[in-house]
């Protein structure tokens, strides 16, 4: 469910920003048709004379808005040289990867590790996982998208700073909560003077669960932002590419890779006894640290979001800079955010 969950919100976030970007396309009518095209003559007269050189603006975000590659399609090659190029993108993507490695290592080893090693019963880790999985994540997306959009929206360069910065403290919350709960002891242990809770869960299981909880919230939390800003990077002609190399990473270093990881590491671990290793059971220790292993992968998400936020910070200071040199082209550049934003709100 939590998987089902995550692909639909980027689905939804991707489709709304390719509305987004063919709103603005079309709504300068000829006149924006002419400047588009003189526009190009310019970029293309200038990679003449330049040659192949890179452009500085290439690397920084935004570029959606401000230097489209065409009104051309592009190429496929093109545009994945053009996305690879842009370190925002690249750090946002390996951030969501390691997002989707920890939800789905949740899901691969929850069960064996609540029943066999804390021993919680198998129907009831059931029961309060399945609710957890559905209501963390949708919550977590609704609080998510409300206060990104409360704070101005990832729009510009100066949307994509902040709303990484706030992704950043989202992805801490979530990786000190995945850290938690995989540090939870096994044992008797008393809560508030108890030590057997609700449907037969002992205080750690429910520990452990309420730290799930709070890590998928985060989780959720940061999902629709990450990839409006994946979107709000790209160009237009490029966002269909920069939506298919994403879902592609996601597959690869997030749902394939966490199983594989945390399999790994439990077999480098090795059973406690050899009939543990005949019968192809996994011993408690090998449970704990296969958990452990993909709980504290989110502080690689945390690292990387960190990564992208003074990424965009960077481009964002350069902005700021370049338009108290020419004033004209701040002018230009509000226009067509104050555009934009007047865009999302219809």
């Amino acid at each position: 469910w939590t998987r089902y969950i995550y692909i639909i919100c980027l689905a939804q976030a991707s489709s709304r920003s390719g509305c987004l970007s063919s709103l603005s396309g079309g709504s300068g009518g000829s006149d924006g048709s002419e400047k588009s095209a003189g526009a190009v003559g310019v970029a293309d007269a200038g990679g003449q004379a330049g040659g192949d050189a890179p452009n500085d603006e290439e690397e920084g975000i935004g570029v959606a808005a401000d230097a489209p590659l065409s009104h051309k399609p592009t190429s496929v090659r093109r545009a994945v040289r053009h996305l690879l190029s842009s370190r925002v993108f690249v750090s946002t993507v390996f951030a969501n990867c390691a997002l989707f490695f920890v939800v789905t290592g949740i899901q691969f080893w929850v069960t064996p590790y609540l029943t066999d090693y804390l021993g919680a019963k198998k129907l009831t880790v059931v029961f309060i996982f399945a609710i957890t999985s559905i209501t963390a994540p949708i919550i977590g997306l609704a609080v998510g998208g409300t206060v990104n959009d409360r704070l101005g929206g990832y729009q510009g360069k100066r949307g994509v700073a902040r709303t990484l910065k706030v992704d950043a403290c989202f992805g801490c919350l979530a990786a000190i909560a995945a850290i938690s709960a995989a540090a939870v002891p096994s044992g008797k242990a008393k809560v508030l003077g108890y030590e057997s809770f609700p449907l037969g869960f002992d205080a750690n299981c429910w520990a452990v669960v309420a730290l799930l909880w709070i890590t998928l919230f985060f989780g959720g939390c940061i999902v629709p932002s990450t990839s409006g800003v994946l979107m709000e990077t790209a160009p237009p002609d490029a966002r269909p590419v920069a939506s298919a190399l994403g879902m592609f990473s996601y597959q690869l270093f997030g749902y394939a890779l966490s199983p594989q990881v945390s399999s790994l590491v439990m077999q480098i671990v090795g059973s406690s006894s050899e009939e543990e290793a005949e019968q192809g059971v996994l011993s408690p220790t090998q449970l704990r640290v296969g958990f452990y292993t993909v709980m504290s992968w989110g502080s690689i998400g945390f690292v990387f979001l960190t990564i992208a936020s003074c990424f965009a910070a960077r481009n964002l200071r350069r902005e700021i800079a370049a338009a108290r040199e020419d004033p004209v082209v701040s002018i230009e550049a509000s226009q067509r955010a104050s555009l934009v934003s007047e865009q999302a709100s219809l």
